[in-house]
């Protein structure tokens, strides 16, 4: 069990974003989805051509958070027909405390977390996240020494040492990656023994 849990709920937490939308990419696409998007990353992604990550607020450049635990339990009790949470960032594995506090909230409303994370933390929670979207980032994000940043920060050494540190953190990248095979194989479990039930119930009429 991890021990880190929110305990005061007006406190202002690293969400800078927190809205009704409906998902538009993967296994969960065309769902109604509240977003969640923290604040702070250890990456600092730039893609040459393709330019710096597309929200360097909460990353290159981060803003200060905004949001309590409260309007996230705000949000769900006014949109109660909404069953999926999209957790991003910025980094979201870095706030262990309140990723695991919201696998405790979807637990108790049957909600399903989807998480996007570049994998650089190991994020033990009390209670699974329903689908991890695993953004490793290996080879093409690094910065250039003498670009400039969103912010106009002229990238030195001691950035690019910052973004690559966390980008090869293999061994935080393998335990995330455990988890995601062990989320697939609980996922296709539940779905199996739901299926033989179904047999069974035919079966018997």
């Amino acid at each position: 069990m991890a021990s880190n849990r929110i305990e005061d709920y007006s406190k202002i937490l690293p969400i800078v974003e927190v809205y009704l939308c409906v998902q538009s990419e993967g296994s969960r696409a065309g769902m109604p989805t509240i977003a969640i998007r923290t604040t702070g990353c250890t990456h600092r992604c730039w893609f040459g051509e393709g330019g710096w990550c597309d929200s360097w607020y909460t990353s290159i450049h981060p803003e200060k958070g905004t949001f309590t635990f409260n309007d996230i339990i705000d949000i769900y009790d006014k949109y109660p027909y909404v069953k999926e949470m999209m957790l991003t960032g910025g980094s979201p594995t870095m706030h262990l405390a309140l990723v695991n506090e919201l696998t405790h909230f979807a637990n108790e409303r049957d909600i399903t977390i989807t998480i996007e994370t570049e994998g650089s933390h190991f994020i033990p929670t009390d209670y699974p996240i329903g689908l991890i979207s695993f953004s490793p980032k290996f080879n093409n994000s690094v910065p250039r020494v003498g670009i400039l940043t969103p912010g106009g920060k002229v990238v030195d050494e001691k950035f690019v040492e910052t973004h690559n540190r966390l980008r090869l953190n293999r061994e935080a990248i393998k335990k995330m990656m455990n988890i995601i095979l062990i989320t697939i194989i609980n996922q296709y479990g539940m779905e199996l023994r739901r299926h033989l039930k179904k047999l069974k119930t035919l079966e018997l009429k």
